[in-house]
Parts: C-alpha cells; structure tokens; sequence
C-alpha cells in the first residue's frame, strides 16, 4: 500500500497516518491497555482531522483492534461529521426542507446524508471502514491508482452512510449516551466482564452484503423517465433478483417459520434480506426521496367535454378509428362510473355483460348496465365473478348509455363475439390497459386547446391516462351540472 508523498484525492484518510496517529494504551475510566474484544477501552484519532477518541465516542471501524490475515488492525476511526462523502459522490439526493429547528435547519440538513455520527458504529448493525470491505470483496488492498478501484471506495462510503442515516440523529445519539452512561457506572461495580462483544469480522468476508449494495447504488444513477435519475420503485427491483437468485441456486433452503396454513415464511440467508441491507436500503430510500407523478384526476365537466370531442372525432372517423374512439371512450366512462383501474377492466367479460345486460335495462330501480368481470382481485383465493353497475342517466348528464351502446353493437353484431375478453386489440387479443392510453391522450388534448376553463394550462397532458382511477362518479356527490360549451368559452 503506497504512502507516498503523492495525491490520494479523497480516500487519502484511509491509508495516510495522521499527525497524531499512535497506539493509545491507556484508556481513562477503564483498564490500563486496549482490549480488543471491548471496544470501550479502544483510542485512536480521527483519521481526518486527528482528534483524540475515546469510549466508543465518534465512529470507530469493528476491526479497528483485529489482525486479520496478513493485514494488521486497521486503526481507522472518524469523528462522526469527519466521517463524509466523497466530494465526487454522484448518487442522487432529495432537495431537503428547511428543518422547524431554527438557526440549525440549514446546519442539520448540509449535513443530512452526507456524513455520519458519534455512535452509528454501535447501532445494531456491523460498521467497517472502506478499506476493511473492499478487502472484504476483492481480497486484495486497493490499487490506489486505479479508477475501478477508487469508484468501489466511493461507493462502499455512500453504502455505509445510508446505513447509518437510517436511523435518525437524536437516535443515534440517545444510544451512545445510555451506552457510556451505563458502562462507566457499571463496569467498576461487577466483577465479571462488561456485557459488550467481539465486533470483529474475523473472516475477511462480505457478512452484510456490500457487494449487493454497491451494485444497487450504481443502478440509481440510471437516467430516469420523469428525473435526471430513476426512481427508488425501479431501483428496489435490482435486490428483489438477487434474493430470487440467490434462493434458487446452492443456497436454497426448506427451512420454515411455523404460520398460517397459507402464509408460511421460510429461512433464507441472502445478504439482501439481512439486517444491515434493509437499514441499507432504508436510508437510501430516503436519501433518494419517492417521486410521485399522479394521473390528473377526471370532473364530470372533463368527461363531458371530452364527450363532445369524441363525437365529432366518431362521425369524421374512418371504421378502424370508430372502434377506438368506441373502446376509449368505454373505458374512460367505465373507469370514471364504477371507480376502475385499467388492469380491472381487463377482466371484463363478453358473456357477463350479455347475460346481466337484458334485466339491468328492465331494472325496477332504473336502467343501467351491468359489468360483469371474472377474475381473482387482491386477497381472493379462487376466480369469481364481480358484477359493476352503472347507471344510464346521472344528475351530471354523462353519455353513458350511448358510448355503451355504440361498442355493444360492435362487439355482439359487427365482431359477432358472443365470449371473450369484451376489451380487444383489432387481432382479438385481449386488449392492455395501456392500448386505448395514446387516443385518450389526444382527445384530452384537444379538450385542452378548445376548452381552457375544463382543463388548466397549467395541467400536463401526460398526467391523464386510461388506467388509473380517476375519482369516480359513484364514489362522489355530484351537483346538477346541465353542460354547455358557452360555460367553458
């Protein structure tokens, strides 16, 4: 290992001694020599800025006393705010408020995910320095001159520090505190050695699966669809194959927790699924923030309009743009009407609406149609019907009716279907939730340029789509809206 007179850049605290660097042996309060099995006798100095630690106060490496192999003891240890991100971190961070705590907010947040604290190396999970886990992972030092190599420093230090930033700072510090507190009244009463353990990893192994976190952190510096990087909902995904992997390859275990009769758990040792890369994950779930883009929600006065768009499209259109005019517009009214997700309107079958469609229209209570969909929703063990009414006439005026009509006659006559999916593509498959998604777009489009008041020009075109719920003419109190375009002009 080089420790020349030469730049490190940023890891140069990792293999160059500070100018108060030297083996303590006495430790106040305590024995008069470092135990390495007791991690409250062990002083060091910063390896950044050189100030003396003691008693577990600032963040001490779990071999910081341990030979291992032909390494000998690390020695490294850090105040906790010394203990930083490289200045070239590239990994993404939320744009953070200005915490309540005024005159600290700005102070609290410069440093939030950015560097650790006193303590977080006795927080419940194993801390080990860069250096300790890349020898860990490669079972070699550093090439100090080699670009991979100093990119895998980089990013084992933003894994630990989204480790730690897991927990919260008054957390952090409330268990160091009980911790020294606790031990120096102790330790001089009983005569038995202190309740504290060997914080070694003695097996120059991968025991919180780093090697899996690193990975991790390089896919969320991925270009993104709706920010410069993609979103923690894609980033989750890259742990979910390796726990699957992992599970099915020479590590796959029968071994269960005993549950229900449906919902037993069984034991797995993947690294993804322990303790410190769930902490892992966590904090870098909030490092990262959760973006959420929302479908911009429908009113009865958009629907309206949009009605009136579509029917001049419809009269205009070729047969071929009929038939998605007819299959968009259903699914809009459907989705609006009966409170609807795109995915649960692919279940609507051909047969059940036939069957019910006779009585609803004869129905004592009023006329209305019946979607009828078969499937198995969330929670249900076996396929079922699911039988949606809705009403042909609203206080709202809403075209129903005459939209369902238009595609009935489609599918029963034109299409002579009389089972199936009632939702389909032109080659008879079964239609996705997304296949009507580009013409509604353009009918929205359009209600947008002729019609400001219904749609803002503030709202995104993008933010409306066939596919998610949309507020619902059930689920809302409409008032008598009588529609007219002089209202919007």
């Amino acid at each position: 290992m080089s420790t020349g007179t030469m730049d490190h850049g940023w890891f140069a605290e990792l293999i160059l001694p500070t100018t108060q660097s030297r083996n303590f042996r006495v430790v106040s309060s305590g024995p008069e020599w470092e135990e390495r099995e007791n991690l409250m006798t062990w002083m060091g100095s910063c390896k950044l800025c050189g100030k003396v630690l003691r008693c577990a106060a600032g963040i001490f490496c779990a071999n910081f006393c341990t030979k291992r192999g032909n390494y000998p003891p690390c020695r490294n240890a850090w105040c906790g705010q010394c203990y930083q991100e490289s200045p070239l971190d590239p990994f993404p961070k939320q744009q953070l408020e200005e915490e309540e705590d005024q005159g600290r907010g700005k102070a609290i947040n410069a440093l939030r995910f950015r560097s650790g604290r006193n303590g977080d190396h006795v927080m419940g999970i194993p801390f080990e320095c860069e250096l300790c886990h890349f020898r860990n992972l490669a079972g070699r030092d550093p090439d100090w001159l080699s670009q991979k190599d100093s990119y895998t420093l980089m990013c084992i230090r933003r894994a630990n520090l989204d480790a730690m930033w897991s927990r919260e700072p008054n957390t952090v510090k409330a268990n160091l505190g009980r911790l020294r507190q606790d031990y120096f009244e102790c330790v001089s009463i009983f005569p038995f050695p202190p309740p504290i353990p060997d914080m070694a990893n003695h097996q120059m192994e991968d025991r919180v699966g780093m090697k899996s976190a690193v990975w991790t952190l390089e896919v969320s510096r991925r270009g993104g669809k709706n920010a410069s990087n993609v979103q923690w909902g894609t980033v989750r995904k890259t742990p979910t194959w390796m726990g699957n992997l992992h599970d099915a390859g020479a590590n796959y275990s029968n071994d269960s927790i005993a549950g229900g009769d449906t919902a037993k758990k069984y034991i797995s040792d993947s690294p993804v699924g322990g303790k410190w890369f769930q902490r892992f994950m966590h904090g870098m779930k909030l490092r990262m923030g959760v973006i959420r883009i929302q479908n911009e929600a429908l009113t009865s006065e958009i629907v309206l309009a949009v009605d009136e768009v579509a029917e001049r499209e419809w009269r205009n259109g070729s047969d071929r743009d009929k038939r998605m005019i007819e299959g968009t517009m259903v699914d809009m009214l459907v989705e609006y009407g009966a409170a609807l997700r795109g995915e649960e309107l692919q279940m609507v079958r051909v047969e059940g609406v036939v069957e019910f469609g006779e009585d609803a229209r004869r129905s004592k209570y009023g006329s209305h149609t019946v979607w009828a969909l078969q499937g198995k929703f969330k929670a249900e063990k076996q396929e079922q019907w699911h039988c949606l009414p809705i009403a042909d006439e609203t206080k709202s005026n809403l075209p129903f009716r005459k939209w369902f009509d238009r595609l009935e006659y489609r599918v029963l006559k034109v299409e002579g279907r009389k089972e199936g999916w009632y939702f389909t593509e032109e080659d008879g498959s079964r239609a996705k939730f997304t296949y009507y998604n580009a013409t509604f777009k353009e009918l929205i489009m359009k209600v947008k340029e002729l019609y400001p008041r219904v749609i803002l020009p503030a709202a995104d075109v993008e933010n409306f789509a066939c596919g998610g719920p949309h507020g619902g003419e059930q689920l809302q109190q409409q008032q008598s809206n009588k529609w007219t375009s002089q209202r919007w002009n």
